[in-house]
């Protein structure tokens, strides 16, 4: 039992630990002890820790629940590598190595260490190594190349085959994807509530930017009537390319009554949510619309706030070369079929989501991007109007056309409207 304590507050080697059980609790109780030792191992809850001396280099901490260190001993014959999907950053007074390929992080406690991660950049031999990085003894160099191997951050050899699996993936797109899941992680996640009594959460309603207020009619009287899910979603695609007669007033304030307005607010202990015709995450609804005017009859060109309580547009600016570069790229963004004739922008107010939620913010906004366009896009096509989702967009020239804190509001989402040209749906 004291050598288990002993764990939580210092490092010790097995023999260090297996002496103290022989010394207190006698030779009989080592096998037992040894057997506690490999399923706590085994559970992945085991750290490593490489001295030199005193001075403490490099230690490992497991991530993965079963994780075992199985470490391969350093040879003169290989070169080391440092994965390319290696991340070195701060984590509280601390400096971490990580991977999402890995199973377990590095935590560098002597700069030595540190140099060492910076010649691991380019392939090297031990011999390279103890060369450039002559701080770090042989020993403690071939220990650290062990806790390296063993995490999965650092390689023999060159660069993986591009046309495996693991070679098609971008480094921000896998660590993103390992760091928004369970498995990979021991941090904390989903509904934590982690700045309850540090800040207020956000409202469920913006309040509009400007008093300029247009306020907009829920039914257009020249709509189709509304045909059954069933066909909406059979005839559900993307239009590119738009007429010359524009949209109109009436036509955008229906789409956005039916596919976005906020239908009632509700106060709770952890602040207010919201009702909206689409589902979203923790009844939170993040998302705002920004519509970006370029041809739509009863409105000026220009960048408009959506106003989801009052299912109003509360004008921002006149049409800046900020706001037509924005349609500009959807135009370029949809093959320059057709500019679209209203370009309507998701943005998120983060802090909504994050106040709540930790780990899975921003994976949970995009799920709620992908929610609302699929109810734009069936309002859209139900209305008998030309919808096209695009593929990206330019955040910080999104921030620039509206004043908006890049960091406590962003653009997520582009979504272009208009009126079908008539070509070939894609």
């Amino acid at each position: 039992a004291a050598a288990v304590q002993r764990l939580f507050s210092s490092p010790a080697s097995e023999s260090e630990l297996a002496a103290g059980v022989v010394d207190a609790e006698g030779p009989s109780a080592l096998p037992g002890f040894l057997f506690l030792l490999h399923h706590l191992d085994a559970a992945g809850v085991l750290g490593r820790l490489v001295m030199d001396g005193a001075r403490p280099l490099a230690s490992l901490v497991p991530l993965v629940e079963g994780y075992r260190f199985a470490p391969s001993p350093a040879a003169d014959d290989r070169t080391y590598r440092l994965s390319r999907f290696a991340l070195l950053r701060r984590q509280g007074d601390d400096l971490v190595l990580e991977s999402p390929l890995a199973p377990a992080l590095i935590v560098i406690h002597d700069p030595e260490v540190a140099s060492l991660v910076h010649a691991l950049a380019r392939p090297r031999s031990l011999e390279d190594l103890a060369r450039e990085v002559a701080g770090v003894p042989p020993d403690g160099l071939c220990q650290v190349l062990q806790l390296l191997g063993g995490a999965g951050l650092a390689e023999h050899g060159g660069e993986e085959d591009p046309a495996t699996a693991l070679g098609q993936w971008e480094f921000h797109d896998l660590l993103f994807h390992s760091r928004s899941r369970l498995g990979r992680r021991r941090d904390p996640y989903g509904g934590t509530f982690r700045f309850q009594g540090v800040a207020d959460p956000l409202p469920a309603v913006k309040a509009p930017m400007t008093t300029e207020v247009t306020m907009l009619s829920e039914r257009d009287p020249g709509s189709p009537p509304s045909s059954p899910l069933g066909d909406v979603l059979e005839r559900r695609r993307s239009v590119r390319g738009h007429a010359l007669a524009p949209l109109t007033r009436a036509q955008l304030g229906e789409f956005l009554h039916r596919a976005a307005r906020t239908r009632g607010t509700i106060a709770t202990s952890h602040g207010e949510l919201a009702s909206r015709p689409y589902p979203g995450g923790g009844a939170l609804y993040e998302l705002e619309i920004y519509a970006a005017v370029d041809r739509c009859e009863g409105l000026g060109r220009g960048l408009y706030q959506y106003l989801p309580a009052e299912h109003g547009l509360a004008r921002i600016s006149d049409a800046t070369p900020a706001v037509e570069r924005l349609i500009e790229d959807a135009y370029l963004t949809i093959d320059r079929v057709s500019r679209p004739q209203v370009l309507l922008v998701l943005a998120a107010r983060f802090q909504r989501v994050s106040w709540k939620y930790s780990s899975m913010t921003y994976a949970l906004v995009l799920k709620d991007v992908g929610v609302m366009m699929q109810t734009m896009y069936l309002v859209a096509t139900d209305m008998g109007l030309a919808p096209c989702a695009l593929g990206g967009g330019n955040a910080d020239l999104f921030a620039a056309a509206t004043g908006l804190d890049y960091l406590e509001e962003g653009s997520v989402g582009e979504f272009a409207l208009g009126t079908p040209a008539g070509e070939p749906p894609g």
